[in-house]
């Protein structure tokens, strides 16, 4: 009786062992979302000038040459405070979109682009510049339909 029993826990101590390397060598393979398309990409040293026009407000701020300080445009000589700049810059360089809804788009005003909410125009060292305009609002009610020109 008692080989039978040694038989069967040998049995058993085997299927899991088989079982424990299998699991340890085939992990399962976690299905990994894509990244979201770059709208854009700018070099966030690059940019030297940003102006953001909503409405009636307009603002704008300039990095000098030679520095890594930001300053208001309007204002004389005040730089910004680098707690609540810091990272404008990467976001203007870079921003992410949910998708792509076409190359060319036929009519603007289906997307409130015709008379848009916002508009940013990013100057670049070279003297380029770049335009995003934000338009009306997304179905789901989290994003805004843009458009980018230069």
């Amino acid at each position: 009786m008692n080989l039978r029993l040694l038989l069967v826990l040998i049995t058993v101590l085997s299927f899991v062992a088989i079982g424990a390397i299998w699991i340890i060598n085939n992990p399962t393979e976690e299905v990994k979302e894509k990244a979201p398309p770059s709208f854009y990409t700018l070099a966030p040293d690059d940019i030297r000038n940003i102006e953001i026009e909503t409405g009636d407000e307009k603002r704008s701020w300039s990095r000098k040459e030679g520095t890594r300080r930001w300053y208001f445009d309007d204002l004389n000589e005040v730089p910004v405070s680098l707690y609540r700049w810091g990272g404008i810059t990467q976001l203007l360089g870079g921003p992410r979109t949910q998708r792509v809804l076409s190359k060319e788009i036929d009519d603007n005003s289906l997307y409130g682009l015709d008379n848009p909410s916002t508009t940013i125009a990013i100057t670049l060292r070279n003297g380029s510049r770049t335009f995003l305009t934000l338009g009306n609002i997304t179905p789901d009610q989290t994003n805004h339909y843009a458009r980018m020109t230069t």
